[in-house]
């Protein structure tokens, strides 16, 4: 069920591209405009990488939130829909760049007509932490875009892009501070899809190992699942 504060949070946010400032994902959309559907957020979790023995190990944490838009359109063949899945990671301890695996997936369970559905590209950075970048997709006649954060170097990559489904992931959770990623597509007239948005995060365990190393990784992903109507 839509939450009203989070309707409202997501209707502000669509105004960014008129130079009001959120925190909601960024996601631009030209003229004629969208409204949000559904959206849900998850509470702060902690996140845990593989440990460097004598060097230590990424750790953070990680809040997830997915966000289901209806584009307002003229199509009388077609309905439009951008979904938007995003992690919002901050780091501490040290060694960024172990292996600290994660996951966003995005699946409709209907199928896009006419050939006409996207969904945010594989990117590496070269910017740093904290700033944005925009990447941008087709969907018919509109644009749609995300502001990812990541650190230079690092990198999340689209595994999956079909008509109903996408996929994304990185190795390396330390590097991530923001992976905002969508699926768009263009659906029969009066068809309204339910989406299902699903995040993994590394949460490995540290235990004792025989000498020389005497600590090593018990790796562990955790799933958090959505599903916006």
């Amino acid at each position: 069920m839509q939450n009203p504060r989070m309707a409202a949070a997501g209707a502000a946010f669509l105004a960014l591209t008129l130079g009001i400032a959120t925190a909601q994902p960024a996601l631009a959309l030209p003229s004629p405009s969208a409204s949000i559907v559904d959206s849900e957020c998850s509470i702060t979790y902690r996140w845990q990488g593989a440990v460097t023995p004598g060097s230590g190990y990424p750790q953070g944490t990680v809040k997830f939130c997915a966000y289901k838009y209806r584009l307002a359109d003229k199509d009388k063949n077609g309905d439009y829909y951008a979904v938007v899945a995003q992690s919002v990671w901050t780091f501490s301890g040290n060694q960024a760049g172990n292996e600290a695996p994660m996951s966003q997936s995005i699946k409709s369970n209907t199928g896009s007509i006419d050939n006409v559905y996207s969904a945010t590209k594989s990117y590496t950075s070269s910017a740093s932490c904290s700033t944005p970048v925009t990447l941008s997709v087709s969907l018919g006649v509109f644009s749609v875009s995300t502001e990812p954060k990541l650190c230079s170097g690092y990198k999340f990559t689209r595994s999956v892009s079909s008509s109903t489904r996408a996929v994304w992931s990185s190795n390396t959770a330390g590097g991530l501070r923001n992976v905002a990623t969508s699926f768009n597509q263009k659906v029969a007239e009066g068809k309204t899809p339910t989406y299902t948005v699903v995040f993994s995060m590394p949460q490995y365990s540290i235990v004792d190992a025989p000498a020389p190393y005497y600590v090593k990784s018990i790796p562990l992903n955790r799933e958090i699942t959505f599903t916006l109507k």
